[in-house]
């Protein structure tokens, strides 16, 4: 799985399960939850869970090859950044918001808006054009910055940012990986790599997806 320059991963069931493929659509490792309370099944359940969100906790999937060797895990804690750990339960690093781009962002969107103190005031980045993250290493170095575009959609009755597309770019500013979003009945991802990355740059790029997954759906 760490070796190709284009992963796709495809959510197989209305639990976050996911099949890893690589770009001849062949199956090279499955993600199953290991940890967490399982989510609602069917329209039933969806409705339910829309309209009695369940309590936030602590949920863990792990990726592992066809043969069963775990890869890593991510573990999505209410409160903290999403963290991906080795097969012993080791933190590699952790995805989390980036606060700074994201700040940047609402202020180019404000400033060229003539309601732009009160989109300030209620906190437009939640609804803007980009969202940006960062990928840390254990120690909390930043390796790398993601940047998704998002586009507007019909949601519930009006419009809502919906992300597409992702640029991963290394500590330089140079394009490492782009990852493509699609949403239709169940989440899929396309990770395309572009250069042989070192770890622990590699395993959390691959990681990042199902990371993304993990709270996206």
């Amino acid at each position: 799985m760490f070796d190709l320059p284009i992963v796709l991963i495809k959510q197989v069931s209305d639990q976050p399960e996911y099949e890893i493929k690589d770009a001849n659509d062949q199956v090279v490792g499955r993600v199953v939850r290991t940890e967490g309370p399982p989510r609602p099944r069917g329209v039933r359940g969806a409705i339910a869970e829309a309209v009695s969100p369940p309590p936030p906790g602590r949920v863990v999937i792990q990726a592992a090859g066809l043969d069963g060797t775990p890869a890593f895990s991510v573990v999505s804690d209410t409160g903290r950044p999403l963290e991906i750990l080795d097969p012993n339960g080791t933190l590699i690093g952790t995805l989390e918001s980036d606060q700074d781009a994201t700040g940047a962002e609402v202020r180019r969107v404000a400033s060229g808006s003539p309601f732009g103190s009160v989109l300030r005031l209620i906190g437009v980045g939640r609804a803007m054009p980009r969202e940006y993250h960062l990928l840390r290493d254990a120690s909390g170095r930043r390796l790398c910055g993601i940047c998704w575009e998002q586009k507007q959609q019909g949601h519930r009755g009006g419009t809502a940012w919906v992300p597409t597309d992702a640029e991963y770019t290394d500590a330089n500013g140079a394009r490492i990986a782009r990852l493509t979003y699609v949403r239709a009945t169940k989440a899929e991802y396309t990770l395309k790599i572009e250069y042989r990355l070192s770890e622990p740059l590699r395993t959390l790029v691959l990681a990042s997806p199902l990371a993304f997954a993990l709270v996206r759906g």
